[in-house]
């Protein structure tokens, strides 16, 4: 027997009072005819637990016989898809962020290959002729943007101006090639070349914070 997933979310009621508070679900505290005591649409009545089964049969019989069908169908309601998905995380914070650690999780092994197969990219990118300074003024970056993330509330990272495995051309891991951005305009980024950026070798020591990481974007 499924319960609901807050069964204190309604006290008992029939559908008629429902619909005259204008709930869009209701609770009978009464199991429907597969067993569930679950909320109910004041719609048309049906189990909300009955309808995700059905919902999910639906779809699998779907991807059955086309197993492209949800990226066809995405591809043709872009829209209708990321309003609905906006929709759902505003209204659901805590299950999107459950469902976003737990398939975090998942992806623990492939994290960690991916990120062995970066440093091993990055040390392959680091030449052999930096200098002491050099060394010193990454090291300013890095630091640069773990106080950012303090002070900004969001996620800051380090970011390769000039991408180390791009796909047109390749950087280096040296000074003048690293900049602070926030973690969301890296992930964007990805192994992208920005090219609206012109940047030349700092000899004052400063360093480059990109317009994501700037105060006047950082939470109030």
């Amino acid at each position: 027997m499924t319960t609901v997933r807050y069964p204190n979310q309604f006290q008992p009621q029939e559908r008629a009072t429902a619909m005259g508070k204008g709930l869009a679900q209701y609770f009978t505290g009464r199991p429907c005819k597969n067993g569930h005591i679950a909320n109910r649409k004041t719609s048309n009545g049906a189990c909300i637990e009955c309808s995700k089964i059905i919902q999910k049969k639906c779809i699998d019989n779907r991807l059955s016989n086309n197993p492209n069908w949800y990226k066809e169908d995405y591809a043709k309601n872009i829209e209708s898809h990321k309003k609905r998905l906006k929709k759902y995380r505003l209204k659901h914070p805590e299950r999107v962020k459950e469902s976003y650690l737990n398939s975090s999780k998942k992806r623990m092994p492939q994290k960690a290959a991916a990120e062995r197969a970066r440093q091993a990219k990055k040390i392959q990118a680091t030449p052999l002729w930096l200098t002491k300074e050099d060394w010193l003024q990454m090291d300013a970056v890095y630091i640069c943007a773990k106080e950012t993330s303090n002070l900004a509330g969001f996620n800051c990272n380090v970011d390769h101006i000039v991408p180390l495995k791009g796909k047109d051309v390749c950087g280096l891991h040296v000074p003048w090639n690293l900049r602070v951005v926030s973690t969301s305009y890296n992930s964007k980024k990805h192994n992208k070349l920005d090219r609206g950026i012109f940047f030349k070798p700092s000899i004052t020591g400063g360093v480059l914070v990109h317009e994501s990481a700037l105060p006047w974007n950082w939470r109030k």
